[in-house]
C-alpha cells in the first residue's frame, strides 16, 4: 500500500479544548481520511460541563466552524454524559473507516515532516501500532518536563478493522478479534520512533486556567496525584523543582527546549503574542523563575537527586506487583467491555509470567508461614 492510498482517520475525545481545537485541526486535516470527534464530558467531569454535558469554553462552535471543504469532519455528541472515556473512544471506533486509527488530544502536536514519514512507515510495513515520546511543555513553550509521567511512552496509532475496540482508554490498548493487544504484536515502539526524531509535542501544562482545570478533575481520581495545592505551590509559583508534575510518587524537572515547535504551534504562540481571540482574555504564565532555575548552578544536582528518588520507586514498582496490577486493571477492564467474551478476559488474565510468580510468591509465603508456626511450636 502507497502511503497515498493508505487511509488514517483520526480519532478526538475533547470537553474544552480551547485554545487548541482549531490549531490541532489545521495540523492533521490534510493528513486525515477523515477526523472523528467525540464531545462531551464523562459523569467525572460534571462540573466542568453544561447541564447537557457539553463543553462551556467555544469548543463545540470552534468546530462547528472550521472549515471543512473535503467534509472529513464528523462529530459525535450524546444526550447527557458519558460513561468514561473508555466509550467515548468505542464511539468513534464503530464509526471509523479508515486503516488506522491515530489517537488525538486537543493540545497533542506534531511536525509535519513526522506526520509524513509515519505514512511512509505505516503503508511499507505491517505495523500493528506505534507509540512515540513526548515534549511535555510546562508554563509556556521554551521549556519541558521530564522524568516520571513526563516520560511516559504514550500510545497512540492502532490497525483498524471494523470490530476492533478499546479495551481500555488508559492506557490506550486496542483489541482485535482474537481479544489479542495491537501493542503486543507488531508493534513500532517509542525508543523506536524517539531514534527517528520522531515525537509528540504536548502543552496541557502550558496555561493556568487549563493547568487548573487539569489537575483538579484528576486529583478526585487518582489519590497519588496533588490537586489545586499543587497548582499553586508548585506550578504557579514552582515551589518544588523535582515535582513539576502533580503526581507525588515519582520525581520530574524541567529541561531548556532548543528544538523547533510544530507549525501550527508556532503560529499559536504568534496569534497569542498578538492578543488575537481567543488569546486576548486568556491569562499566561510569566516564565522568568523558570529561566532562573535553569540557569542555576545548583540545579544539576537537583535533578541528580531527582533521578536517585525514581529509580528507587521504580525497583520498588517493578516485578511481581507491578504485573498484578497491571494484569488486574486489565482484567476489570475487559470484563467491563464484554461480560460475554470470556476469551478476551482469559487471554489477559493469562500472562505466563505473572501466573508464575503469583504461584511463587504464593509458595514462598506460605512455607515461610509454616515454618514460623513450627519453629515456634519447636521451641515451646
Amino acid at each position: 500500500m502507497s502511503s497515498t492510498n493508505l487511509k488514517i482517520s483520526f480519532g478526538m475525545i475533547v470537553l474544552n479544548g480551547e485554545p487548541f481545537v482549531k490549531y490541532c485541526l489545521q495540523g492533521v486535516y490534510d493528513f486525515a481520511h477523515e477526523i472523528i470527534i467525540v464531545e462531551g464530558a464523562v459523569e467525572n467531569a460534571r462540573h466542568l460541563a453544561s447541564p447537557e454535558g457539553r463543553s462551556v469554553d467555544g469548543t463545540v462552535e470552534t468546530i462547528l466552524n472550521f472549515p471543512d471543504p473535503e467534509n472529513k469532519i464528523k462529530l459525535i455528541q450524546k444526550k447527557g454524559f458519558w460513561k468514561e472515556k473508555d466509550e467515548q473512544a468505542n464511539a468513534y471506533m464503530e464509526v471509523c473507516t479508515g486503516d488506522y486509527i491515530w489517537q488525538l488530544d486537543a493540545d497533542e502536536f506534531y511536525r509535519r515532516d513526522d506526520i509524513k514519514r509515519i505514512f511512509q512507515l505505516l503503508s511499507t510495513k505491517e505495523i500493528q501500532a506505534v507509540s512515540f515520546k513526548m515534549y511535555s511543555f510546562w508554563g509556556g513553550f521554551n521549556a519541558y518536563a521530564v522524568g516520571g509521567r513526563m516520560e511516559e511512552h504514550v500510545r497512540r496509532i492502532h490497525k483498524y478493522e471494523p470490530g476492533y475496540r478499546y479495551l481500555t482508554h488508559r492506557p490506550p490498548t486496542v483489541l482485535n478479534f482474537q481479544g489479542q493487544s495491537l501493542n503486543d504484536l507488531n508493534a513500532l515502539s517509542a525508543d523506536q520512533t524517539a531514534q527517528m526524531g520522531i515525537f509528540l509535542y504536548h502543552y496541557s501544562y502550558v496555561f493556568p486556567d487549563q493547568v487548573k482545570t487539569k489537575v483538579t478533575y484528576y486529583s478526585k481520581m487518582w489519590k497519588y496525584l496533588e490537586g489545586l495545592e499543587w497548582y499553586e505551590k508548585c506550578w504557579l509559583k514552582l515551589g518544588n523543582p523535582l515535582m513539576t508534575h502533580p503526581d507525588k510518587r515519582f520525581a520530574s524537572w524541567l529541561e531548556l527546549f532548543n528544538g523547533e515547535h510544530p507549525d501550527v504551534i508556532q503560529q499559536l504562540i504568534f496569534d497569542l503574542n498578538q492578543r488575537k481571540e481567543p488569546f486576548d482574555k486568556l491569562s499566561i504564565r510569566d516564565e522568568s523563575d523558570i529561566f532562573e532555575l535553569l540557569n542555576s548552578p545548583e540545579y544539576p544536582r537537583i535533578i541528580q537527586k531527582g533521578k536517585v528518588q525514581n529509580r528507587t520507586f521504580q525497583a520498588y514498582n517493578s516485578g511481581i506487583r507491578g504485573y498484578y496490577i497491571q494484569s488486574l486493571k486489565y482484567l476489570i477492564a475487559a470484563i467491563r467491555l464484554d461480560k460475554s467474551n470470556v476469551l478476551t478476559w482469559l487471554n489477559l488474565l493469562t500472562f505466563p509470567r505473572f501466573v508464575f510468580l503469583t504461584i511463587l510468591r504464593m509458595g514462598k509465603n506460605l512455607i515461610r508461614k509454616l515454618l514460623l508456626r513450627w519453629s515456634k511450636g519447636d521451641a515451646k
